[in-house]
């Protein structure tokens, strides 16, 4: 590699002193110390300081340590995108679940005994798939409560179950 010294010098780093430089980067930046360095490889401080020196050490291990902390930016966004995906995908899972019970139940069919024992489950899965997607996307979710029941389906009139489902046929 080479590289400019301060007084303007281009000079060839050795194979040795690039190994040097790179157990030096290695050592992590608040941790470097070249006195160390010379004391784990067995290389000379003198040469060790003149290495670093002549070759720029402290300032091309803080560009390493930058490129390093920006790699690992990166990579964090990547995971939280992968997280987030995942997390609308189980949201998608759950509301398609529930509006497949709803579309096999063939509601219309049921008795009101019938719905208020079997579509609980299907009512819970579109709510909690809708808030966990519309949370994931930092959206509100108080529109979410048209889909949940008025109030529980066993306390719900024959009138008002009918109503219920009614409202639910036209979601599915």
């Amino acid at each position: 590699m080479t590289t400019t010294t301060r007084r303007g010098n281009k000079e060839r780093e050795s194979p040795r002193a690039r190994d040097a430089f790179t157990a030096y980067c290695d050592q992590g930046g608040g941790e470097r110390s070249l006195r160390r360095l010379a004391e784990e490889t067995g290389i000379p401080f003198g040469t060790i300081a003149k290495w670093s020196d002549r070759y720029g050490w402290v300032e091309r291990a803080a560009v390493y340590d930058q490129e390093i902390i920006a790699a690992q930016r990166e990579a964090a966004k990547k995971e939280a995108s992968r997280r987030s995906r995942e997390r609308l995908r189980k949201a998608d899972e759950m509301q398609l679940s529930g509006i497949a019970i709803l579309s096999l139940a063939q509601i219309s069919a049921m008795s009101p005994e019938e719905a208020r024992r079997h579509l609980p489950t299907a009512v819970r899965l579109l709510e909690t798939g809708v808030k966990l997607e519309r949370l994931e996307l930092n959206e509100a979710t108080e529109n979410v409560k048209a889909i949940a029941p008025p109030k529980p389906l066993s306390r719900m009139t024959d009138a008002e179950l009918d109503a219920y489902l009614g409202m639910l046929e036209e979601c599915t």
